[in-house]
């Protein structure tokens, strides 16, 4: 096969990747709600925050960092975890803030499901205090919404997580978690 028959053929399956990555998954969701501040005069009482599920982690994944895990420690733990993107929480209004989420799961529940994302240690607030960094903490978020995609969410900052059945979920969290408020799915 000459050059310029190989390269013909190969830049319509790249072409075609590139745009395979850069559309938005068919399987996102979105959820928007209301964070009340701790209101210090010096930011906004009320923001928005927006959250986008882009997919769900799978054995496989989850399997992936524990083996990065034992083979390189924690540094290879985090570079396999932020490797996963699996969604983000975007705050609108104040300073703003951009949290990718890699790791995630959904739960079904009796009203409708509890869905889990786990971010790297974070603070909601710009300017909060952090607490050192120690080992393996991160920020969990957890929905609990019904079937017509309405609920509420909870933050937890300066969690800890564990394996349980493929998957990693929340085990212990050191700061009462902050509440969104009105969560709402949001249409396709």
């Amino acid at each position: 096969m000459s050059l310029s028959r190989r390269s013909r053929l190969t830049l319509p399956l790249i072409a075609l990747a590139v745009i395979a990555l850069t559309l938005p998954s068919i399987g996102q969701t979105k959820y928007r709600g209301r964070y009340f501040t701790e209101n210090d005069g010096k930011s906004d009482p009320v923001l928005t925050i927006n959250i986008e599920i882009l997919g769900y982690s799978t054995a496989d994944e989850i399997l992936g960092i524990i083996k990065a895990y034992s083979d390189q420690g924690e540094a290879g733990f985090h570079a396999a975890f932020r490797a996963l993107k699996k969604g983000s929480l975007r705050v609108t209004g104040g300073r703003g803030m951009n949290i990718e989420f890699h790791a995630a799961r959904a739960t079904p529940t009796d009203k409708g499901q509890r869905i889990e994302l786990i971010a790297e240690n974070a603070r909601l607030e710009l300017g909060a205090a952090q607490t050192p960094y120690s080992g393996l903490m991160f920020m969990v978020v957890i929905l609990d919404v019904d079937a017509k995609g309405r609920g509420e969410a909870k933050i937890y900052e300066d969690a800890t997580c564990r394996f349980v059945d493929g998957q990693l979920v929340l085990d212990e969290f050191k700061r009462a978690p902050k509440f969104i408020t009105g969560l709402t799915q949001l249409k396709k």
